[in-house]
């Protein structure tokens, strides 16, 4: 039948699709074992590319002017600018870059804040890699 895509083809262009409009991800942690956890992970979902790693607030202000993500992984508590103050900076300057929370800050002021902030999910640390993949993808959908 000419015209009409096979469905094999058609999931080669969503493959190929994929690779092409992979989210852009930016992990902000001042622990060192987290980034690189989540780095891993999010390596291995073909939907995320890791664009960058920053140790504290101050450090992920510059690389997401450097990165242009389309999504940050951000903690709450670090050692100069905590996260919610992030949060919010992103929000007022950044408005098209969607943040996930990953966190073991959770008390329901954090949370709350985080949300009413604009944040597109919450992951408690200690975490697992369905929960903060989950989260993820909801975050850009």
């Amino acid at each position: 039948m000419t015209g009409q895509r096979t469905f094999a083809s058609s999931v080669e262009e969503l493959d190929m699709l994929s690779q092409r409009t992979q989210a852009r991800v930016l992990i902000v942690d001042d622990n060192e074992v987290v980034r690189t956890a989540l780095a891993g992970l999010i390596r291995g979902d073909r939907h995320f590319a890791v664009v960058g790693q920053a140790t504290g607030g101050q450090a992920a202000l510059g690389a997401i002017r450097s990165t242009n993500p389309d999504l940050v992984c951000l903690d709450v508590q670090m050692n100069d600018i905590d996260g919610l103050s992030i949060l919010e900076q992103i929000r007022d300057k950044h408005m098209n870059i969607r943040v996930v929370m990953i966190t073991a800050q959770s008390t329901p002021h954090v949370v709350q804040r985080a949300l009413s902030l604009g944040a597109r999910g919450f992951v408690i640390k200690p975490f697992t890699a369905e929960k903060v993949l989950r989260a993820l993808h909801r975050a850009v959908m």
